[in-house]
């Protein structure tokens, strides 16, 4: 039996001020944002501890999304950070919810990374940047996604299509067309 129970995940999607990163062992592993209930002490997600690059300002507002996942045992919540976004006047608008957000996992396993995954998550973010979708498409990076023969491997959720083997502008397109017949 696992510690932690699949149907106690949920998304969360905070606003608050940055008040800074937390490191630990020469890593940054905490994010800090005080919100309107006050100050909080957030997990940042591997993969966005080993990507982080955002340039943030002290009491800058920002944008956190992660999952949530209730532990039974200690009777507590973990909240894990998977992106962050600075909150600019052009994107003040209210969210919707992030499990109705449209998802794009993109595989981080050794074998894509080889075949050119890193600079395809590059490329799709910059693309979704330009085309004004980086607020309604979350890229969540994750393990191996299968068919390994089709690196780098990407999908988008909830529909599980497999994206693999398209260009970073078509992908953006795709999701540029989903997004507007949501």
């Amino acid at each position: 039996m696992s510690k932690t129970d699949k149907s106690s995940q949920i998304s969360f999607n905070l606003e608050g001020a940055f008040l800074g990163f937390i490191y630990q062992e020469d890593q940054c592993k905490y994010l800090k944002i005080a919100t309107d209930k006050g100050e909080l002490i957030l997990q940042l997600s591997k993969n966005l501890r080993q990507n982080i690059s955002l340039k943030l300002e002290p009491n800058q507002i920002i944008q956190v999304f992660g999952k949530s996942k209730l532990k039974r045992k200690q009777k507590q919540a973990n909240l894990k950070v998977v992106q962050i976004k600075p909150k600019t006047e052009a994107n003040s608008v209210s969210f919707a919810p992030l499990s109705k957000q449209v998802k794009l996992l993109i595989c981080q396993k050794s074998g894509c990374q080889k075949k050119g995954g890193k600079k395809q998550h590059q490329a799709i973010s910059a693309s979704l940047e330009a085309k004004g979708l980086s607020q309604s498409v979350m890229i969540e990076e994750t393990g191996c996604l299968g068919k390994c023969s089709l690196a780098p491997n990407v999908m988008l959720m909830p529909s599980k299509k497999r994206l693999s083997g398209m260009k970073s502008d078509e992908i953006a397109d795709l999701l540029k067309n989903i997004t507007q017949n949501n």
